[in-house]
């Protein structure tokens, strides 16, 4: 038997194929557009990604001489779609970094108030939550709210297109809002007062449970041959299936994605409270094995903030790198520099977390006559890596011992921003020889609905392997510290003005 694993990703789609080892046999990779129709709008169209999804499995499978699969998904979080009574999408899908719902956060904290939130859902209203964006659609658009018959997320979406019942895991409902992630069900009080009913929304089920086989015509429609059998498994939301991917199951682990957005998925011990996090900001939600919960540290443009700079400012760069057939970043990151005295606020779509800010905006600090392009991009490195950090100092601060940090993602490719990471975080960072933990992770939920693995946690242990450690290194560790005690005041310190900023409107 082989194991697919599929990563839906905010803007490109990744089809691997696996042998039981974890051995990767093929792979297929395609990029689609993010729709931005106004500012604070950010849609995906649902059926550009089963286009391309059905696209590039075809191109993985066909013609390959196996007849035995188990396939998974590892889906991005938080968005919401919606499908009419005939099953068909009504409007494009509101994804997790779309803020045109701010006004609802007040609402619902005005109404259940915050620590009370906090209570079921692990975590605070926020314009991410897919409650919001229902709420928004129920206000502004009442012909789309209207005609929903069904809120999926895309998780549940592609099971539904497979010819299964809408069916999420739990870590994909952990965002919503609506559903408690102690009790692991829907939060039924605030579906009675959204006036959304249990029959909209997809059956909540654990990761890794299996759904069944696709049906003969749907396997020869992906490419699979004519007598194939593909055992399909319930699959999670990304950043799990990341853990999975990186040998991410013990507490005081942490995985790192760096790519649109970046997100560190810390797995929590049992010695931090909800008090504990509640008194810091932070969050909790399930992750892809039972009874375990995670803290994730996430910012909406981590490697979107060094690809607007490039597309923006880099444009010699960029021919440069097509002549010489070469990576653009690798080419504008270039070798290591001295650290300089520039600074970067990675807001551009809002803060993320801890601060949960989404009207703050981006910002360079410290510049003067002498700074260059060069500086600017490795202040955009170190804005992301501190943002970070303040999440993570809040959770050592709290009891969470110093493991291992796996970088995976685009942004693990680059062995300077390894490096900086591992001095500004004063933690061992590795690199991981799959750079596509989510794929991996959901290849281990297919291999374990299928009953090829009886353990999550020793399954992913022994896929995850380390490619190479990056050491902090001591003579950089006092220089950086000093830059990040700056860096935790600039927030603070531009916060009004930020969200006077984020007020104005122009278009007129």
């Amino acid at each position: 038997m082989h194991l697919i694993g599929i990563d839906i990703g905010t803007t490109g789609i990744k089809v691997i194929l696996y042998n039981t080892e974890g051995k990767i046999i093929k792979e297929g990779y395609e990029e689609y557009p993010v729709i931005t129709p106004r500012s604070g709008w950010v849609e995906l169209d649902p059926k550009k990604v089963w286009k391309v999804l059905k696209k590039n499995l075809y191109k993985v499978v066909n013609k390959f001489p196996e007849t035995n699969f188990a396939m998974s998904f590892s889906v991005l979080g938080d968005a919401v779609i919606s499908l009419n009574r005939d099953g068909e999408v009504i409007y494009p899908a509101i994804l997790s970094s779309d803020v045109r719902s701010v006004n609802y956060v007040k609402k619902i904290d005005d109404y259940f108030g915050s620590r009370k939130v906090f209570n079921f859902a692990g975590r605070w209203a926020h314009t991410m939550c897919p409650l919001t964006k229902i709420l928004w659609l129920k206000d502004n658009m009442p012909d789309i709210y209207k005609n929903s018959y069904k809120f999926l997320d895309y998780l549940a979406w592609i099971n539904y297109k497979l010819g299964f019942q809408e069916v999420t895991d739990q870590s994909s409902a952990a965002a919503t809002l609506y559903f408690d992630v102690n009790q692991k069900d829907y939060a039924y009080d605030v579906l009675k007062w959204a006036n959304i009913s249990k029959s909209q929304l997809p059956e909540i089920k654990k990761s890794g449970t299996f759904l069944g086989e696709l049906s003969s015509h749907m396997a020869e429609q992906l490419g699979f041959q004519k007598d194939a059998k593909v055992k399909v498994s319930l699959g999670a939301m990304d950043q799990q299936c990341n853990s999975l991917g990186t040998g991410t199951v013990n507490p005081g682990k942490i995985s790192c994605s760096t790519g649109t957005v970046e997100c560190a998925t810390i797995i929590l011990p049992d010695s931090i409270s909800d008090d504990d996090l509640y008194s810091r900001h932070l969050f909790k939600v399930s992750t892809a094995i039972p009874g375990q919960f995670a803290n994730m540290a996430f910012l909406w443009t981590g490697g979107g903030s060094l690809k607007w700079f490039r597309n923006n400012f880099c444009t010699e760069e960029m021919i440069i790198a097509r002549k010489q057939n070469i990576n653009t970043y690798d080419l504008i990151e270039g070798n290591e520099r001295p650290i300089s005295d520039v600074f970067f606020l990675p807001h551009l779509a809002g803060s993320g977390t801890p601060r949960w800010d989404s009207l703050s905006r981006g910002a360079f600090l410290g510049l003067n006559l002498a700074s260059t392009k060069a500086k600017m991009i490795d202040a955009i490195m170190e804005g992301v890596t501190f943002n970070l950090n303040i999440s993570l100092e809040n959770l050592e601060e709290l009891g969470l011992k110093k493991g291992d940090f796996a970088v995976i993602g685009g942004g693990s490719k680059s062995e300077k921003w390894n490096q900086l990471k591992a001095n500004i975080l004063q933690r061992k960072v590795v690199s991981m020889v799959h750079k596509e933990g989510g794929a991996l992770g959901a290849s281990i939920l297919a291999g374990y609905g299928a009953g090829i693995f009886t353990s999550l946690k020793d399954t992913s242990l022994q896929m995850a392997k380390i490619e190479k450690t990056y050491y902090p290194q001591d003579k950089k560790i006092e220089k950086y510290a000093r830059k990040y005690e700056i860096f935790k005041e600039i927030y603070s310190s531009l916060r009004d003005i930020n969200h006077q900023i984020s007020q104005l409107n122009f278009s007129d």
